[in-house]
């Protein structure tokens, strides 16, 4: 039987001497209205550490505080001596795991001090179906334990650990997906659903900020990748610079050896060359000449990447520039017997607009 609350008024009968004989009074049961004032007060405290948690958590990228802030007014709205709050993950073994963000301390040794310091780092997570954090993930519905000694699912508890006397695990919802845990133990008015379903303004808000703590964490691992990736994209141009800093200098040196033999022979006296002869060199000249010049704009990658490769455009006749095309392979057509002819030759013909550097 619980206690009520009583609301009595009434007045003093007195007799002709203006003795009290007796009392006339109504009683009224208010235990109804006197709870839901109660409910009421403590609905408003448990939202006020809300809030105070939730701005904590908007306005820091340290999430620990938040999640201590969380827990403060729900023990202290449930007048609960433990508690917790957890993300569930799935994944990281067969059965979903609890991670937890806040507990009560409970250490009672050394052992227990390191242990309570590898859950609070993450390093250590609940991932047991068989015990009573892991029946209310796995059922995903309230678990109310009224009487903890009695009970078959409560699993085992290390040696000294304190008893619990009682014990209320709610899941946290996202929609449909399950993402965390909160859990009180030893109330001293007990447990029920009808506590599981007083602190769904609670439970809500735990769900809505493992969700904002999911998506921070998204967006920091993306912005980690993409600075990583500006990096090696920055590291591979530094790479691309160096390899054509190198190519400039083993292309351009072997290019200038020939294109200054070719002058020499050109402008021997000692050792005439015959027409023929000059007109080879002549020819080794103009290709080389024209060679160096695509070799410079092709190692010049900034430019090209930017679109500032500039033409020098000029009209030149289509004959003449063909000539040219023919003269650059006619040895080698020669040599496999093959005779090219411009069919231009003594035809007018129109005039084009080329750079000859890269006509």
């Amino acid at each position: 039987d619980r206690a009520r609350c009583l609301r009595a008024k009434g007045n003093v009968v007195c007799d002709a001497q203006g003795q009290p004989v007796q009392i006339v009074g109504v009683t009224q049961n208010v235990t109804l209205a006197t709870q839901a004032k109660a409910n009421l007060a403590r609905q408003r405290q448990l939202l006020d550490g809300l809030n105070l948690a939730v701005q904590s958590f908007l306005d820091t990228q340290s999430t620990e505080r938040s999640w201590s802030m969380m827990l403060e007014p729900l023990l202290m709205v449930t007048g609960a001596k433990f508690g917790f709050i957890g993300e569930v993950l799935f994944g990281v073994k067969p059965d979903p795991c609890l991670k937890i963000h806040a507990i009560t301390n409970l250490s009672w040794s050394a052992e227990s001090d390191a242990l309570f310091e590898r859950v609070m780092a993450g390093d250590m997570m609940f991932c047991n179906p068989n015990n009573l954090i892991g029946l209310v993930m796995k059922s995903q519905e309230p678990v109310v334990v009224p009487h903890l000694a009695g009970d078959a699912r409560r699993g085992g508890f290390p040696p000294g650990h304190p008893m619990l006397d009682n014990y209320l695990g709610i899941p946290l919802f996202k929609g449909d997906e399950l993402v965390g845990v909160v859990a009180i133990a030893n109330r001293s008015e007990g447990v029920d659903l009808a506590l599981a379903e007083f602190l769904a303004p609670f439970t809500s808000t735990c769900a809505i900020m493992i969700t904002s703590l999911r998506e921070r964490q998204e967006r920091a691992r993306f912005e980690h990748a993409l600075i990583e990736s500006k990096e090696q994209a920055e590291r591979a141009n530094q790479s691309k610079s160096a390899f054509l800093s190198s190519m400039s200098h083993e292309l351009r040196t072997p290019l200038n050896a020939i294109l200054g033999f070719a002058q020499l022979m050109q402008a021997s006296r000692k050792d005439m060359l015959t027409e023929k002869q000059q007109g080879f060199v002549a020819h080794i000249l103009k290709a080389g000449q024209h060679l160096l010049v695509l070799v410079n704009d092709v190692l010049n990658l900034a430019k090209i990447e930017a679109g500032e490769i500039t033409l020098s455009l000029e009209p030149i006749a289509l004959s003449g520039l063909i000539d040219e095309a023919l003269l650059m392979v006619d040895e080698v057509a020669s040599a496999a017997g093959i005779e090219l002819i411009n069919c231009l030759h003594g035809m007018p013909c129109g005039v084009v607009r080329v750079d000859l550097t890269r006509a």
